[in-house]
């Protein structure tokens, strides 16, 4: 419910490490007038291309938020198969 720049900007603050950083250079170019597809392609490697692919989807098809809580969602059901197939190989 906030506007792209100002969450970016939040999160840019305080998450540290990649995220963080990557969040700053996002808001940076998009300050400077590119837009947020032009912000991520500009990272190159450095954005996942599942990544830039569902926030173009988002973009494109006006959902943006959803686009991202359904990455997020597929993020946490990922962790949780890797810690359930860690937990297996212990056993």
């Amino acid at each position: 419910g906030i506007p792209l720049e100002l969450g970016l900007r939040r999160l840019s603050t305080t998450v540290s490490g990649r995220l963080g950083m990557l969040a700053d250079r996002l808001v940076t170019r998009m300050e400077s007038g590119q837009t947020l597809s032009d912000a991520i392609a500009k990272e190159g490697d450095t954005v996942s291309p599942l990544y830039a692919a569902v926030v173009e989807a988002g973009l494109r098809s006006n959902r943006l938020a959803e686009a991202m809580e359904s990455l997020v969602g597929f993020g946490r059901l990922l962790q949780e198969v890797q810690r359930r197939v860690r937990l297996a190989l212990l056993y």
